[in-house]
């Protein structure tokens, strides 16, 4: 039996009936010719992926799902040829070099199709015309997809400030058709061409050309907010176009933290968030601040009155009166909290840690929901 022999079977099964189907069985037999011969594959043989992704675009499959195809159908034949190679054995290495390769030019060559193919004219029903949602998706989804836009007569600037929109009021969030209106007319330009904006779930993510001022993007918000009749919060990164991902999901981050924290409507960026956003990030120290207060989760009372002590700058009067508890009370239970936390929150530090504690629970529930 080959050494490939798993991954070539594993072609003949997945299911074609589904718009992935035909792009898994590609990559599969991508895989195994490339394990096979030593060398990835020619540009010829990269037309299967091609037109497969094109036919996912078409039928109205997102660029996401497209290159998530691609990447665990890779995978998969990586698991299954380390399955059939010996601990110890000189081509394991070789074989994920290769196929970690493999993933990145099938991932450029999917990419690509997707933007030629959304970008086409007559694909938004109107000939001669760009779908501009489909046009912020592939600056989105691909480093590669400038040269393509270009082909198109898509003019691509080298840098691009990332908005991400979020309204306060959910039901004025939901009618994103009047939104996008009151955002083209504050956050559009003179020459009248259309914004680049896309809508997505509870969002709108806008790019800017160039390096737009700040304080001119947040006064066009504040006038979005007036004719959209919502209360608009957003978040900005700056980056050139290769980044535009990592930005647009930088600009995602910063737009949950500004509403765990409750902030006003308006333009945040890391410089307004930098100490929350720092707290966030993944790493031993978020996960020890996240456990911390998992001895309160039987005790949800004393977390809600935490939550308030917390945010009444510790006054217990006024805790008292929000929640219609006898200050004694309160106290009782803050010292309950320092005895199942080992933090007390009348002490400076405490407080301190229990607020970076809440901060990041909240933060990685919305993330996550």
């Amino acid at each position: 039996m080959s050494l490939v022999h798993d991954v070539r079977s594993a072609a003949d099964r997945p299911a074609s009936d589904g718009p992935s189907g035909g792009l898994a069985v590609s990559c599969l037999e991508l895989a195994t010719l490339t394990v096979e011969r030593g060398h990835l594959p020619t540009a010829g043989e990269l037309t299967a992926i091609r037109s497969h992704a094109a036919d996912m675009t078409r039928a109205g499959v997102p660029i996401e799902r497209v290159l998530s195809a691609c990447h665990c159908a890779i995978e998969s034949a990586h698991d299954r040829v380390l399955d059939r190679m010996m601990p110890g054995e000189k081509r394991i290495q070789d074989s994920a070099h290769l196929l970690f390769a493999l993933a990145q030019q099938v991932s450029v060559v999917a990419a690509t199709a997707c933007a030629v193919e959304t970008l086409r004219p007559g694909m938004d029903g109107t000939d001669g015309t760009v779908n501009v949602a489909a046009l912020v998706r592939a600056l989105l989804g691909s480093a590669d997809a400038s040269s393509t836009l270009l082909r198109w007569g898509v003019e691509v600037a080298d840098e691009y400030l990332v908005v991400v929109i979020a309204a306060d009021d959910t039901r004025a969030a939901d009618a994103q058709e009047p939104l996008l209106t009151a955002l083209q007319t504050a956050l559009g330009t003179d020459s009248g061409a259309p914004l680049l904006a896309s809508s997505d779930a509870g969002h709108v993510t806008v790019l800017l050309p160039g390096t737009p001022g700040r304080d001119e993007v947040a006064a066009a918000l504040r006038r979005a907010s007036a004719a959209a009749g919502a209360e608009l919060v957003g978040a900005a990164v700056q980056a050139a176009t290769a980044l535009l991902r990592p930005a647009a999901d930088q600009a995602l981050d910063l737009l949950a933290l500004a509403s765990v924290l409750g902030r006003a409507p308006g333009l945040y960026g890391v410089a307004e968030l930098a100490l929350e956003y720092q707290l966030t990030r993944p790493g031993p120290g978020r996960t020890r601040l996240c456990g911390l207060l998992d001895p309160l989760d039987r005790k949800p009372e004393l977390l809600d009155t935490l939550r308030v002590h917390l945010r009444n700058d510790l006054n217990r009067q006024r805790t008292a009166g929000l929640l219609h508890l006898h200050a004694n009370t309160v106290d009782y239970r803050m010292r309950r909290i320092a005895l199942l936390t080992g933090c007390d929150p009348g002490r400076p530090s405490g407080a301190r840690r229990l607020s970076a504690a809440i901060l990041v629970r909240d933060y990685l529930r919305t993330r996550t929901d």
